[in-house]
This record gives C-alpha cells, sequence and structure tokens, in this order.
C-alpha cells in the first residue's frame, strides 16, 4: 500500500511539474492517470518476464499490504470505498443529467445547418450529426458519449456573429479531440483517489490546460482581446455550468478563466508544435521512465512472493479444531 500511494505522488507530481502549459501538460496528465491504474500491472509485468531484473536493496511494500496491521487495512478500505461510493453516486447524477440533456435536445434548423457548416468548413451531415439545440442551457457545451455533441442554447442564432464563431471554434476543438471524454476519464479517476489532493490539483490542471489549447484553437489568427471579450461576454449570461461530465465554453471555474484571458492576452509563448521532437518526447519518455522505476520498487523479491501462501497454509494446519459439541 505504502508503495502504491508513494509511487501515485510521484507520478502526479511529475505530470503537474514537468509539463509547461497547454497540450504538453493535458496529454501528460492523461497518460499519467493511465500508468497510475496500470502500475500493478506494469509491477506484475516486471516480476513475470524480467525475473532476473535487480531487487531495490530497499523495496517499499505493495498493494498486499503485508506486514501491515489487518485491522489498520480494513479499516483504510472501509473509508476509502465509502468515499469513492459518495463520490461515484455524485458522478452519477452528473452522467444522469448529460443523458437528461441529450434525449430533451433538438435537432439544428437547416439555415443554423448551413451557417455553421460555413463557419468550420465541414460537411453539413457532420454538423447535424454533431450538434444539437437545447432549451435548458445558456452557453455551449459538449456532452460526452460514443458519439459526442455539442450542445447550443436555442438563443445562440441571436448572438453577434464573431461571438457565435468563437464558440463554434472552441467547441468544435472539444469535439475533434474527444475532450468530453477524456472528460469523464479524469471524473472516474478522482472518486478512485479522492483522498489524495493530487488527483483534484490533476483533474483541474487537466481542465484549465484543455481549455487554454481550445482557446488557441478559436484564436486562431485574429485579435486575442476580441476573444477574451467574447468569453466574458458569455460569462455575463450565466453562471458557469453545473454539468463537470461536460465540457462547458467557460471551463471549470471563474478563476480558471481569469487565468485563461491572462494568458490570451500575455506575450506568445512557444507552442507544444513550435518545438522539437526531441524536445516533445523528453516529457513523456521522463513519465515513463518515472513509472518504470515506482513498478521496480515494488518488485518482491522471490522468497516474499512464496512466503504468503507459505504462511496461509502454516496458519491454516496450525489452527485449533473447534470442540466436539459435549
Amino acid at each position: 500500500m505504502l508503495w502504491f500511494h508513494l509511487s501515485t505522488t510521484v507520478l502526479l507530481l511529475a505530470a503537474l511539474i514537468l509539463p509547461t502549459a497547454g497540450l504538453s501538460r493535458r496529454r501528460s496528465i492523461e497518460g499519467v492517470t493511465l500508468l497510475v491504474i496500470l502500475l500493478p500491472l506494469i509491477r506484475l509485468a516486471l516480476e513475470t518476464f524480467i525475473p532476473s531484473l535487480p531487487h531495490p536493496a530497499l523495496p517499499l511494500k505493495g498493494l498486499d499490504g503485508h506486514g501491515q496491521s489487518s485491522i489498520f487495512v480494513q479499516l483504510l478500505t472501509i473509508v476509502w470505498v465509502t468515499g469513492m461510493l459518495i463520490h461515484g453516486v455524485a458522478l452519477v447524477r452528473r452522467l444522469r443529467s448529460v443523458q437528461h440533456l441529450k434525449a430533451t435536445a433538438h435537432p439544428l434548423s437547416q439555415e443554423c445547418v448551413h451557417q455553421i457548416a460555413a463557419c468550420l468548413s465541414q460537411p453539413e451531415a457532420t454538423i447535424c450529426q454533431s450538434f444539437r439545440v437545447s432549451t435548458q442551457i445558456k452557453t455551449p457545451l459538449v456532452l460526452p458519449g460514443l458519439n459526442s455533441l455539442v450542445l447550443l442554447p436555442v438563443e445562440w442564432d441571436g448572438w453577434p456573429v464573431h461571438l457565435q464563431a468563437s464558440a463554434l471554434r472552441h467547441e468544435w476543438h472539444h469535439l475533434r479531440n474527444h475532450d468530453a471524454l477524456w472528460n469523464v476519464w479524469l471524473h472516474l479517476f478522482r472518486p478512485i483517489f479522492w483522498f489524495h489532493p493530487l488527483a483534484a490539483m490533476s483533474v483541474k490542471a487537466w481542465t484549465d490546460a484543455c481549455e487554454y489549447e481550445a482557446d488557441l484553437a478559436a484564436v486562431g489568427s485574429s485579435n486575442p482581446a476580441d476573444y477574451a471579450q467574447s468569453l466574458l461576454s458569455i460569462a455575463r449570461l450565466q453562471q458557469l455550468s453545473a454539468h463537470a461530465t461536460g465540457l462547458g465554453f467557460l471551463g471549470s471555474s471563474h478563476v480558471g478563466l481569469q487565468q485563461r484571458i491572462r494568458v490570451l492576452l500575455s506575450p506568445h509563448q512557444t507552442s507544444a508544435s513550435e518545438r522539437s521532437w526531441l524536445k516533445r518526447l523528453t516529457v513523456p519518455m521522463v513519465i515513463l521512465a518515472f513509472a518504470v522505476s515506482c513498478a521496480w520498487l515494488g518488485i518482491r523479491k522471490p522468497e516474499e512472493q512464496a512466503q504468503q501462501p507459505h504462511e496461509e497454509a502454516f496458519l491454516r494446519l496450525s489452527a485449533t479444531p473447534f470442540p466436539a459439541d459435549e
């Protein structure tokens, strides 16, 4: 248990500290959350397929909790499962609200389909499949699913043209990069590690980085100040959306919105696409090295792996039988 929690902390810190911003950070967090879940399997693969691998001098105990008080481990397990269930219920309620929004959404009018297709330079058939109109929202929203949808408010066609274009490009970028599905994955990851502060920080950092990347795609070659004004205009329409499993135009928090505007108006920073391929591979390779190192620290020696079955057999043989009924 100690090995797994320390390894999780190291990997999440690496994802938060090593990248700078934008695409590098969000992809790093996505990869690390997957690696954390797969970490026990990586350790098992190292033990199984590379038996000659040198064992660490001071290996940390793994998920089996060997050497710890069984009562203490059981109490921790009960607390962890209880917290996970509480967060899981909240997540299920959000997913149901997403399904309700999908069920009550309406197809776009032919005029809106033609307008969106011209703005995004996409076929009208793609727009009909990917966009819907809803009376229950005030700001554009991307909903997750096997076929993710962009929901537009019914008042959308009355917005200024520049505001419509900014919102469309922003949400289309989310849709093309499957951000809503990744958002669901991260909201599944967070209940599992509800007790870990870095898990919540990682989800927040991913959301901000994801929105920052969509902002850059929406700005394009236009003036960032105009786009920042569009963000503020939409923020006046409604408070931030409560649908945490969807990705809205305003992001996850007012603080995140302020940070996005500050970044947009700041001097140009080097994006991930402008770096050399060697620099772009550095962060993933470092994080992968961290993951393999953490798995290696959890490797048990052969005698330790065989010790637990022997101990269980010894306990069974030495157990006092129940006395005969008198």
